[in-house]
This record gives C-alpha cells, sequence and structure tokens, in this order.
C-alpha cells in the first residue's frame, strides 16, 4: 500500500492538490497532511497572515475527508504553531511521516510529496513499480524537471542555472563511480515503511531533511534512482529553507552563485581516489589520512573483521556530505571558471550546441544523467546490506 506525507505552510492550492490526487490511477491507502507554522507567526504582524491562511486550508481540507477514496489525515500544527526547536518543512515532513509509520505495514511505501509540485497521473503507480518489482529497493530519488510555467524570464534564467547545478554534480557522481549518486529532492522521495523504520526516520534539520534521509538510506541498503515518471517542482523563490530550490533562486536573481558552482570534474577524480585509498589503507594507515585520521582508522580495523567491512565503515564515514565538503575545500584553490567546467562536461556528453542557450544545456543534462540513472541504478552496492 501506499501512504503520501504532504508538509503544507502558506498554500492555498493544498485543497486542490489533495482533490487532484483522486485522478491518480493508483491511489494512495492515506493522505498525511501536516499544516503547520511556527507559534511566533501568530504574533508577527509581518508573517500573521501566514498563520490564518493555514486555518482556512485546514478547515477546507477537513471539509474534503468525507469524500475522498482515500483517507485523509490532517496533522493541525497551525491553531496553535509549532515551538521555536520543532521548527521547518523537516519537522513538518516528519511529523506526517512519523504518523504513517504508526499506522503502516512493514512492505507499505511512503511517498514525499509536495502540494507546489506537479506529479502526472501515473506518478504513484510508477513508484509502486519500483518498490514492486525489487524488493531490496530502500529507498526512491525520483527523476525530476523543473516548471518554468508562470515565471518570468529573469526567474526563468535562475531557475535552469540551479538545475544545470545539480545535473552536473549527479553526472560527475557518477563519472566518478562514487557510492553517493543521488539528487534529493523532497517532492521526489519514497521509501519503504521498513527502511524508514531501521534508519531511525527522518532527521527534522531545518533544511536539507532530503539529503541527510537519502544519504541514511544509502548507508543501509539500495537507493533507486530511476522510474519512468517525472516530478516538476516549483521554481518559485522561498526563503524557508537555508538551501535548495527556493534560497537559489533568491541568490541567482542577485547573480550569486557561490554556493552553487559546477564543479571541476579533476575534484570528482580526487575523491574517486579517496575511496579507492581505503583498499590500500587496510595494510597501510597511512593512505587516506587526508580525510580520515589515524585513531578513526585504527578503530575501524579493530571493528573489522574482513578489509571488505573496513572498506564499508570508511565509506559510510566519507558519505555525501563529505564529498560536497571536501569539493568545496578543494574548489576554493581552483581559477577555472563555472562555464570552462561545464564546457568539459558538455563535451563529454557530446553536446555542440551554444553554452549560453541555457534551455538545451539543461535538456541535453537531463538526456544525459536519465541515461546515468538507468544504467548505473545496481552499481556500487557492494557496502551496503540488504534491508
Amino acid at each position: 500500500m501506499i501512504y503520501v506525507a504532504i508538509p503544507v505552510m502558506n498554500e492555498p492550492q493544498a485543497v486542490a492538490f489533495v482533490k487532484n490526487l483522486c485522478r491518480q490511477i493508483v491511489l494512495p491507502k492515506g493522505v498525511f497532511v501536516c499544516v503547520n507554522q511556527p507559534s511566533a507567526f501568530w504574533k508577527d504582524s509581518s508573517k500573521r497572515h501566514i498563520a490564518e491562511t493555514n486555518i482556512k486550508v485546514l478547515a477546507e481540507l477537513q471539509e474534503l475527508c468525507s469524500s475522498l477514496p482515500f483517507t485523509l489525515e490532517i496533522l493541525d500544527y497551525c491553531s496553535v504553531g509549532m515551538d521555536e526547536r520543532h521548527v521547518g518543512v523537516g519537522w513538518a515532513r516528519k511529523l506526517a511521516l512519523d504518523a504513517i509509520n504508526d499506522i503502516a505495514s512493514p512492505k507499505d511505501v511512503m511517498v514525499w510529496m509536495d502540494a507546489d509540485t506537479v506529479y502526472p497521473d501515473n506518478y504513484l503507480e510508477e513508484v509502486a513499480k519500483v518498490f514492486s518489482e525489487n524488493s531490496n529497493v530502500a529507498g526512491l530519488t525520483n527523476p525530476y524537471y523543473h516548471s518554468l510555467d508562470g515565471f518570468d524570464n529573469a526567474q526563468q534564467i535562475t531557475a535552469l542555472r540551479y538545475e544545470i547545478y545539480m545535473r552536473a554534480y549527479l553526472i560527475n557522481l557518477y563519472r566518478s563511480n562514487n557510492p553517493y549518486c543521488f539528487t534529493a529532492i523532497g517532492s521526489g522521495v519514497a521509501s519503504t515503511v521498513k527502511a524508514y523504520r531501521k534508519i531511525g526516520g527522518i532527521t527534522p534539520v531545518k533544511s536539507g531533511e532530503d539529503f541527510y534521509f537519502i544519504q541514511k538510506l544509502c548507508k543501509t541498503g539500495f537507493v533507486s534512482a530511476y522510474s519512468d515518471v517525472l516530478c516538476y517542482p516549483s521554481i518559485r523563490a522561498s526563503d524557508r529553507v537555508f538551501f535548495g530550490t527556493g534560497p537559489s533562486i533568491i541568490k541567482g536573481l542577485l547573480g550569486d552563485w557561490k554556493s552553487y558552482p559546477i564543479y571541476p570534474f579533476e575534484l570528482f577524480r580526487e575523491v574517486e581516489d579517496i575511496y579507492k585509498s581505503f583498499d590500500r589503507m587496510w595494510d597501510r594507515t597511512d593512505d587516506g589520512v587526508a580525510v580520515l585520521d589515524v585513531s578513526t582508522i585504527e578503530k575501524f580495523k579493530s571493528n573489522s573483521k574482513t578489509k571488505e567491512q573496513f572498506i564499508k565503515f570508511c565509506t559510510e564515514k566519507f558519505d555525501a556530505l563529505r564529498t560536497l565538503q571536501y569539493l568545496k575545500s578543494r574548489h576554493i584553490q581552483d581559477d577555472i571558471t563555472d562555464e570552462e567546467n561545464l564546457g568539459e562536461l558538455l563535451e563529454w556528453c557530446g553536446y555542440n550546441g551554444d553554452i549560453s542557450d541555457l534551455k538545451n544545456v539543461r535538456q541535453t543534462l537531463f538526456e544525459k544523467e536519465m541515461l546515468l540513472r538507468r544504467t548505473y541504478i545496481c552499481s556500487l552496492t557492494n557496502f551496503r546490506e540488504e534491508i
């Protein structure tokens, strides 16, 4: 069975979104909507309108309950609001997912959705297939394609630049055989209930809860990166989180891309060499000390019965986050421009067009990424345990 979790804040379209779920070819068993905002919004004159919108959405959702072909559970975290220690989309997702976890069976699938994302009518059907056709799949990072409809030219260009950054990053992970090849788009995540329980659920950080969730899944099971259907996230500017699509649009409109560079492929090769060094470190502790200190290496050795187990420990330590941190630290020393790095990647992809034609650049990277997602879906799983 499929359960859907939706965090909602200041989104009047959430009511229509829930209604539209009735058009899914495969209907969910239950839909859990967490309507939320910080309690402080009620006392903040500049934010009170958000709390008032939430109350209206809450009432309209409650009116829907008896007319839907699936169970609609509404979590009210707006009437009073959430305290300062438990705010943000990470907590809202966690509350909805934990509510599903309380009533679902281990083999059931939890699908993350957002009310500002467009999903085709066969979305849940195709997501369900990913899990039903391979019992070893613990999670899914579904392919995506940002919708540009309804936005002005400046915002479209900014969104394309951000998406190109994300696709360039993932493609280069694939090119360098990285064990953490995934893109974390919260509106395109899914997992089994069993996998959710095994990793202790979602970590409710204020930003990047999807990233940390998928990273944990990668360490304990197989995460698929492909289905035959796309989701279409919104590109609206937003400062509700510290990083991701919303903040990138705000920064991009100001011409600030320091947080979203196109990294040179040589740095991804360096990361690949780090992973390869773990094999040598079993015999020589001084290999790879730059990313793992000696005490950590010795600890892993003492806790490992085999070289394979040692390599697994090292690979889990030097994870997706540490890869990104390494790239950021090394990129500071690099004078090559984003355009040059993108040009190298596009040449590898066989693109001969104008690099400033962002729509064609995005399409080229999208097609190459989809090919890689399909081709490498079952690769680099030697250090993962079956769930």
